[in-house]
């Protein structure tokens, strides 16, 4: 999923850089809107790792760049102070959750588009589920272009995965997300979203055999989520 304009000094992003600066905050605050619209594939290895799965070494000089950001209107700082952050393993901009490969790189013109893809949105199999994707988007960039998102970057350790291999802690999070929208002012139902769970709870996370107990209550066990792993 892509945004947003032709013509790259028409790109909020580059008209405003603290809304990058929001959206990957707040995006690295809620896992869920790394995992729960992913693909087959997440973590460090994956097409579209988050910023802080290179370890959370990073995040003290994530913090120097994104302050950078709110110092300069230069499309040029933009790309220099978070290029070194948005990229995978091996340095690749353009295998990263959110990908500024073509927003305005120095490197050629095709890369000065002003355009970031959110790679880790993948494409949902119903024209609806897609609608409440773009929504969503839309609505986190009006929330963020009112009132900029300004807060330190989450040390999540090792709960990170820990915690949210698993669907309820990813449907709890995300239902955050939810809630704090419609406390902005947008209004949003958790139910819309009610078709994106059912697709890894089915896929992603296979369920175990069903074990039945005695207190008139069946104990359904799925796999976490998993990582992709070099061999």
């Amino acid at each position: 999923m892509s945004r947003w304009r032709d013509n790259a000094q028409d790109s909020p992003l580059l008209r405003r850089p603290d809304l990058l600066r929001s959206l990957v905050t707040y995006w690295q605050h809620h896992p869920s809107l790394s995992y729960l619209f992913s693909g087959l594939f997440v973590g460090p290895t994956s097409q579209a790792p988050r910023v802080d799965e290179q370890g959370s070494r990073i995040l003290d000089e994530l913090e120097v760049s994104l302050r950078e950001i709110d110092q300069t209107n230069s499309p040029w700082v933009v790309d220099r102070a978070l290029r070194n952050f948005l990229v995978d393993l091996t340095g690749n901009t353009h295998r990263a959750e959110f990908s500024i490969d073509k927003l305005y790189s120095l490197d050629s013109a095709t890369g000065r588009q002003g355009l970031l893809e959110f790679r880790g949105f993948e494409m949902p199999p119903h024209a609806r589920m897609s609608l409440a994707q773009m929504l969503l988007l839309r609505a986190l960039v009006a929330r963020f272009w009112k009132q900029p998102y300004r807060h330190p970057l989450a040390h999540w350790g090792t709960a990170k995965h820990d915690r949210f291999m698993l669907p309820h802690y990813i449907w709890t999070d995300f239902a955050d997300v939810i809630e704090e929208l419609n406390e902005a002012g947008y209004p949003f139902r958790l139910e819309w979203f009610d078709a994106f769970p059912r697709i890894p709870l089915s896929d992603l996370w296979p369920a175990l055999p069903t074990r039945a107990l005695r207190l008139n209550c069946a104990w359904l066990l799925n796999h976490g989520l998993f990582w992709e792993r070099k061999r």
